[in-house]
């Protein structure tokens, strides 16, 4: 599947396992370590039956195990944001597709909206409101 697609493209890949769990609607994706988690309820509620869509949320996560961890209380919403961003990317690479999510679809289609609101919060450590399921009050989609 799409993590060999991820082997080929990254010569230094590390092995990691993936889990896929029903919790509490909290989080698509999650990693720690070397395990990436995956909250099937929250990533069918918004990919369905798309299996491009669950794809690359799996590689996505699978890309977080190959990132060297920062302290994630200091981490300021552009480093977080590029991160995040990087993972979409390998996503895609690999998948030779573009991601369709909702937050990418929101953002495409509004970009100078969400600019304008990100450049205010850019350096700060309100990653909550940026990334993961976290709400920001000022846009209608969740990373």
């Amino acid at each position: 599947m799409s993590i060999n697609g991820l082997r080929e493209l990254y010569p230094d890949f590390k092995r990691a396992a993936t889990y896929f769990i029903i919790g509490f609607r909290q989080q698509g994706g999650t990693v720690r370590d070397n395990l990436s988690i995956i909250g099937s309820e929250v990533v069918m509620s918004f990919s369905g039956r798309d299996s491009a869509g669950l794809a690359g949320i799996v590689v996505h996560e699978y890309v977080h195990t190959q990132q060297s961890k920062p302290d994630f209380r200091n981490i300021n919403v552009l480093t977080s944001s590029i991160r995040e961003g990087a993972c979409d990317f390998i996503s895609e690479l690999v998948l030779r597709k573009d991601l369709t999510l909702p937050y990418i679809k929101y953002g495409l289609k509004n970009e100078v909206a969400v600019w304008k609101v990100f450049v205010q919060d850019m350096l700060s450590t309100a990653n909550d409101f940026w990334v993961g399921t976290g709400n920001n009050p000022l846009l209608p989609e969740k990373d």
